[in-house]
């Protein structure tokens, strides 16, 4: 369903926040560790889901430097994109995304 398919992006999403990582890291360790995985477990599916989409949010900083430099302009574009819309809204963006605060 179409509700199914938003909270599978929103969970997605969510989970390239590495403080989101750190929480699900030690449950998704213990659980492969231990023998006690289980892909028909909808708890595990969704740590799986988790730590896959902070390798892939992560992993263009060991690609070649062209590749790397291109994701990390197009991450800060995205941020201070962000950080604008917030401003728009009159709220005060975090320093990462604000790009009058970058040094």
């Amino acid at each position: 369903t179409h509700a199914r398919a938003v909270k599978l992006l929103e969970h997605a999403i969510l989970a390239t926040d590495l403080a989101t990582y750190f929480r699900n890291r030690e449950s998704f360790f213990s659980s492969v560790n231990s023998g006690m995985f289980n892909v028909n477990s909808t708890v595990h599916r969704g740590l799986l889901r988790s730590m896959l989409m902070t390798a892939s949010d992560l992993c263009h900083s060991v690609k070649p430097w062209d590749v790397h430099y291109i994701v990390s302009n197009l991450v800060a574009t995205e941020f201070f994109d962000q950080g604008d819309i917030e401003k728009r809204m009159n709220l005060v963006p975090i320093a990462t995304m604000d790009r009058d605060k970058v040094d």
